[in-house]
């Protein structure tokens, strides 16, 4: 809706299901309260806007994605050294300064950190050359690869077919969705005309008709 891009019935059709087919594989328990709707709109809506304005910067003002992740990782780290604190004691009533930071724990800060900078960089390159929706489907292939892996490396436990079906659907979906997307009409950018716009192409065509006229 806010890049403007309209989509067919067989890429909408794909999404539905790769957003099924996660469903049904990671979703284990459903209980719904006011306190986590509202969390889960906040999350979900925020989510959506943030990768608007990344497509949206990176197009108006011809940015690369190391560019924009040059601008915008300063104010997220200082804002989340500023704001974290005082979340952290809200949330778990101790304070940061507190903790017990050994060499490992300094270790896995470090390494998350890192983890978090090439996250942000794959986002930015993804939204930069496609779009937010494409994306969120390489996103949902994320979720199917972290199962599958966890699954070899961790034990097949939590395998059954409930999850295998799910993975299955999704999977099929994604290459529903690119097969669906690439072609015309799959993913079209509407052009919105100004009545300024609009106006100068009708005194084009009334020029045009008068010179038909004349000759």
């Amino acid at each position: 809706m806010f890049d403007k891009v309209r989509y067919s019935r067989d890429t909408k059709l794909s999404i539905v299901l790769v957003l099924v087919g996660v469903a049904v594989c990671t979703v284990t328990d459903v209980s719904v309260n006011s306190q986590g709707l509202l969390a889960a709109v906040i999350a979900v809506w925020s989510t959506a806007l943030q990768q608007h304005y990344v497509h949206h910067l990176q197009w108006k003002y011809s940015l690369g994605s190391f560019n924009l992740l040059g601008h915008t990782a300063p104010a997220q780290a200082a804002s989340l050294l500023v704001l974290g604190p005082f979340v952290d004691f809200w949330l778990t009533n101790k304070r940061v300064d507190a903790f017990n930071y050994t060499s490992i724990v300094t270790f896995f800060i470090v390494l998350s950190c890192i983890i978090a900078v090439g996250t942000n960089l794959s986002q930015f390159i993804c939204i930069g050359r496609f779009t937010a929706v494409s994306f969120q489907v390489l996103g949902h292939m994320k979720t199917v690869l972290v199962l599958t892996l966890g699954f070899f490396f961790f034990g097949k436990e939590g395998l059954n077919f409930h999850v295998a079906l799910g993975m299955f659907l999704a999977v099929i979906g994604m290459i529903w969705y690119g097969n669906a997307s690439s072609k015309p009409g799959g993913k079209e950018r509407q052009v919105y005309s100004t009545p300024s716009e609009k106006t100068q192409k009708h005194g084009v065509l009334s020029s045009q008709s008068e010179l038909d006229q004349k000759v």
